[in-house]
């Protein structure tokens, strides 16, 4: 079990090889199948445009939007990532950098800004949300992905918790709390601290730094990814994540 005071720089860095070998060796089925691809529609085009991938981990998906055309650079808090991200993909620039903290990139660097499955795993998303304003150009698109707000509720309604997470979460008394608590994934194995918010935490932490949300996706299991991956049938009647695009406020002649 986690702390709220626990060092995130610590834990990522030693689970760093761990999570990779899981992605080389079984692959994250949702991820891939599912989540990605609902990704990738609120992404659009991005063909030519400079890219961050802010909470890069091994790389995997930086490299994946850049065979996509895109011209993306790669940063994440845990230096045994960006050193499998470097030895994988030497072409890409990747920076070890905690996003809590500013960023080592100029304002208006980037075009696309892309936070998948992370800010639930950070005590506070105003730093990283101010952040990504500055650097991204105006006009610029954000999108986030996030486990989805509902998923824990409704496992902790139906008790459930132990069919996903075993029972290493504490009990969730209502919603509107936020909760901080230990998970373990079943499949990679991992144990990792996950800070519970409501919905209205995310959406209106970027709207008070100028960004408008533009589309929402809450993916869910097909009947064919059900048929090839069933031990996901007890997760088939919530969306596990919520993707969302933001775009940054264009500047405008008063």
């Amino acid at each position: 079990m986690f702390s709220k005071t626990v060092n995130l720089f610590q834990v990522w860095n030693s689970k760093a090889k761990q999570y990779d070998k899981f992605l080389i060796t079984e692959g994250d089925a949702y991820q891939q199948a599912i989540n990605w691809p609902s990704i990738k529609r609120l992404l659009g085009n991005i063909t030519d445009k400079n890219i961050l991938d802010s909470g890069c981990g091994n790389g995997l998906y930086t490299n994946i939007m850049k065979q996509d055309g895109g011209i993306t650079t790669g940063i994440d808090i845990a230096s045994n990532f960006i050193a499998i991200a470097k030895e994988r993909y030497p072409e890409t620039p990747f920076f070890e950098g905690d996003i809590m903290k500013s960023m080592p990139f100029e304002a208006g660097s980037f075009d696309i800004i892309v936070s998948k499955m992370v800010l639930m795993d950070i005590p506070s998303i105003e730093k990283p949300v101010r952040d990504f304003a500055r650097i991204l150009k105006p006009g610029g698109v954000c999108v986030v992905s996030i486990l989805h707000p509902v998923y824990p509720v409704f496992y902790m309604l139906k008790n459930k918790w132990t069919q996903t997470f075993t029972n290493k979460f504490p009990d969730m008394t209502s919603y509107f709390d936020e909760t901080f608590t230990t998970a373990y994934y079943q499949h990679s194995k991992l144990e990792l601290p996950v800070w519970v918010r409501p919905l209205n935490r995310y959406i209106n932490g970027f709207i008070s730094e100028g960004f408008v949300l533009t589309n929402i996706e809450e993916p869910f299991l097909t009947e064919s990814f059900l048929k090839d991956h069933p031990e996901y049938q007890d997760r088939k009647e919530t969306p596990m994540t919520l993707n969302m695009r933001f775009e940054k406020a264009s500047l405008t002649l008063v």
